[in-house]
C-alpha cells in the first residue's frame, strides 16, 4: 500500500512479472520501505541462469524500487543444501543487510567454519549465526556482497550451537545472537544458552552475566533497541532472579556496563517471563508474563499477561 491506496494485490506476482505462487516461510521489510526479505523453499524465485534446486529454505531480497530480486542464500556462484533461516534486516543510507543462522557454511571452511564439514552430533551443533551485507543506490545493488560470521570462537573459528529458534538482530552499533558454546569467550562453563553481542569491530562480549561471570542458568536474548546501547534477555539464573524460581526479564545497559531485572514491581515477578520486546528508543519494555504481583489489576488471561513499563534509569545490580 502507498498513501492509504493498494498498489498491488499480490507484490509477488507483481514483481515476477508471472503468477506464481510460492510458501512464504518468512518475511521482513526494511525500516525504509524499500527492500522485502522472503524465506521460502519454493524454487520460483531464482533466476534461470542459477536455479534453485536444493529443495530447502533460502532468502530472496527484493528490491521494491527497482522491482529486482536478489538471491541472499547463494555463496560464491553456487548454492549450498542447507536451509537459512531468515532473522533481520536492517538498512543504513547506503547499506542492507541481511542477518540469518544455518548450517551451512557461507565463508571458506578451510579458514573459518569448520563444524559445517563435519557431521553433527548434537542439536544446533552446525548451526551459526551470519550477516549478509551489500551497498546500494537509487539503481539497485553494488559491489561485492559479503558474508560476515558472528558466532566466533577465541580462536576465530565458527562456534556453532545456535539456536535457529532464536533471535539474531542487527543494530547501529553492532549485532544480539545466542549460543550455547562454551568457546566465544573465555570461562564460560555454565553449558546454557548465553546472550553475546557483537560490536561493529568484530569484538564480541557476553551480555547475560553477573559480575563478569557465568549465568547458572545463563540468559536468551530477545530484544535490543535500535543503537544497539539496551538489551533485554529472559534467564531463570538464581543470580539475578533471586531464587524467585521465575524466569525474569533483564535490561543491560552496554555503555555504562548496568544489568538491572525490569519484570518488577517492588517485587519480583512471581511467575515466569515468557517473552519482551524493547522499543527502538530503549525507552518502553512490553512483555508476557502469568505473574500476578505486578500490577494491582486481576489478570484477565489464564496463560499470561501483557505488561508495558517505562524504564527508568537504570540501577546497576552488578557493579
Amino acid at each position: 500500500m502507498q498513501n492509504g491506496q493498494v498498489v498491488s494485490d499480490n507484490l509477488i506476482h507483481s514483481l515476477i512479472g508471472l503468477p506464481v505462487d510460492i510458501n512464504v516461510e518468512r518475511f521482513l521489510l526494511s525500516d525504509n520501505g524499500r527492500f522485502l526479505a522472503v524465506q521460502t523453499s519454493s524454487e520460483q524465485l531464482s533466476a534461470d541462469q542459477s536455479p534453485d534446486t536444493n529443495d530447502s529454505s533460502d532468502i530472496y531480497l527484493f528490491d521494491l524500487l527497482n522491482n529486482s530480486i536478489e538471491r541472499v542464500s547463494f555463496v560464491g556462484g553456487s548454492e549450498v543444501q542447507e536451509p537459512t533461516y531468515l532473522k533481520d534486516i536492517y538498512v543504513s543510507y547506503d547499506e542492507v543487510k541481511i542477518a540469518f543462522i544455518t548450517d551451512a557454511a557461507f565463508v571458506s571452511p578451510s579458514r573459518v567454519d569448520i563444524n559445517s564439514n563435519t557431521t553433527a552430533l548434537e542439536l544446533n551443533q552446525s548451526s551459526d549465526a551470519y550477516i549478509w551485507t551489500s551497498s546500494y543506490d537509487q539503481n539497485g545493488l553494488f559491489g561485492a556482497q559479503d558474508f560476515d560470521l558472528l558466532s566466533l570462537t577465541t580462536e576465530s573459528k565458527a562456534s556453532g550451537y545456535v539456536d535457529k529458534l532464536n533471535d539474531l538482530i542487527i543494530t547501529d552499533s553492532g549485532q544480539y545472537f545466542n549460543s550455547s558454546s562454551d568457546l566465544i569467550v573465555d570461562g564460560d562453563s555454565n553449558s546454557s544458552n548465553d546472550a553475546f553481542f557483537s560490536d561493529n569491530s568484530g569484538e564480541i562480549t557476553r551480555i547475560s552475566e553477573s559480575a563478569s561471570s557465568d549465568l547458572q542458568s545463563g540468559g536468551v536474548f530477545l530484544s535490543a533497541s535500535s543503537d544497539g546501547q539496551y538489551a533485554v534477555y529472559v534467564t531463570e539464573s538464581p543470580e539475578l532472579t533471586d531464587y524467585s524460581g521465575a524466569q525474569q526479564l533483564v535490561l543491560i545497559d552496554n555503555q555504562r556496563e548496568l544489568t538491572t531485572v525490569i519484570s518488577e514491581n517492588t517485587e519480583l515477578a512471581n511467575n515466569w517471563v515468557t517473552s519482551g520486546e524493547l522499543s527502538a528508543s530503549g525507552q518502553y519494555v512490553a512483555f508476557t508474563s502469568a505473574a500476578d504481583n505486578l500490577t494491582n489489576d486481576l489478570p484477565v488471561a489464564d496463560s499470561g499477561n501483557l505488561f508495558i513499563k517505562m524504564l527508568r534509569e537504570p540501577i546497576s545490580i552488578t557493579s
